[in-house]
């Protein structure tokens, strides 16, 4: 089988610059499938592939760089006295005014391999839209099940700067909902969402914030200060109206979107920064719900129980995180007369099974229709600014 070595583009464009005759960088293997990925410095998210040893070596201008085998015989007998052990694999990188050529050290054979160039920078900007969006900062509170998947979207998407904040680590009542596997048990969430991002793209710039923002706002207003989106994604209402407060008093546009547990649905809400009469999240809490979460819900989402009810419950998160991400780049890109499209309304609920809990809010959208609620839809509303908010209304 034929083994591929991928290096990134703008590491080919460094080596070059480097004066010294050999660099010693690290690989990731993986051999059933031909595969090694190379790296002149160990890179901030590993992949998961088996870490060997990577020599990147110069070759002289005046030799043919095809003639580079001959000398891996030596290089391993160097490398093995440097090391003081039998060096069983490695990598060897030969470059030559960017040209390369790759031998792999397998035990008792040196193979050939076949050196392929990503050229990262160039597919970042290869649309108009990852151009704009490579230059803009998103603040994501909470970075559970929804929020993790809407963070993912961003980074593939093409967001370029973001600030991470959950206090929270994955743990046994949440490592099946979430994106992140058993591996990461334990493990900060904004950790994993930060090599996430990178996996997705290594351009991006990522802040990682395990704090509580009840006990530090301080630190929340201060990276939201200079954003250009929040997505709230937390369960606590205390956290949201935090965030509320701030996006309010910085004038940010702010997403809140929740999953409801028993496959109920989801709800949404944007607050918007443009406009001056918009109701901000505490206007919808003073105004009432506009659907009903029977006890069970409540307490499951309390004590966090698994039930037969909650089998499936991941797929859940899936509309949700879409709308939520589809409103957060229209808006990142409303002056760029791109992907101008964006939800109508301000407040929207994902009605996922037939039930009475959205009977009040369907009965506001379809006063004359006396059918039951219909069900896989989102219902929207556009609401009015409550005079009475303690936040931004008269008190």
């Amino acid at each position: 089988m034929e083994t591929n070595v991928y290096l990134q583009q703008q590491q080919l464009s460094d080596l070059l610059q480097i004066n010294s005759f050999i660099h010693k960088g690290v690989g990731f293997y993986w051999g059933k499938e031909g595969v090694i990925h190379a790296f002149t410095q160990f890179p901030e998210t590993a992949p998961s592939g088996k870490p060997i040893l990577v020599l990147f070596k110069k070759h002289p201008p005046s030799e043919a760089l095809e003639e580079c085998v001959k000398q891996m015989p030596q290089i391993e007998s160097d490398l093995n006295e440097d090391e003081n052990m039998s060096v069983s694999q490695f990598l060897c990188v030969f470059f030559q005014s960017g040209e390369c050529k790759a031998f792999l050290k397998n035990y008792n054979q040196i193979v050939e391999c076949l050196v392929k160039a990503i050229p990262i920078e160039e597919q970042l900007q290869s649309l108009p839209i990852k151009t704009i969006l490579q230059n803009k900062k998103v603040v994501l509170v909470g970075l559970g099940a929804l929020g993790f998947r809407v963070c993912k979207d961003l980074a593939c998407a093409g967001v370029g700067q973001f600030s991470l904040f959950d206090f929270d680590r994955l743990n046994q009542s949440s490592i099946s909902y979430h994106l992140n596997g058993w591996k990461d048990f334990g493990r900060f969430k904004t950790s994993t969402a930060k090599e996430m991002i990178l996996m997705s793209n290594p351009a991006a710039r990522v802040n990682t914030f395990e704090v509580d923002i009840l006990a530090n706002p301080d630190i929340l207003e201060e990276e939201c200060r200079h954003a250009d989106f929040i997505s709230c994604t937390t369960a606590s209402h205390l956290s949201r109206v935090q965030v509320n407060a701030i996006a309010l008093s910085l004038r940010k546009t702010t997403v809140f979107a929740r999953v409801l547990r028993q496959h109920a649905g989801g709800e949404v809400f944007r607050f918007r920064a443009d406009k001056s009469n918009a109701p901000c999240f505490a206007c919808v809490l003073c105004t009432g719900r506009f659907f009903q979460e029977s006890d069970e819900d409540l307490l499951s989402s309390i004590t966090q129980n698994h039930s037969l009810s909650d089998a499936g419950f991941q797929f859940e998160f899936t509309p949700i995180s879409s709308f939520v991400t589809r409103g957060i780049i229209a808006n990142l890109v409303n002056n760029e007369e791109i992907y101008n499209v964006e939800p109508s309304h301000d407040y929207a609920f994902w009605a996922n099974k037939e039930s009475q809990n959205f009977q009040n809010l369907w009965n506001l959208i379809y006063p004359n229709d006396d059918t039951s609620p219909q069900t896989l839809r989102w219902l929207g509303l556009n609401l009015a600014k409550f005079q009475g908010c303690p936040v931004c209304g008269a008190s």
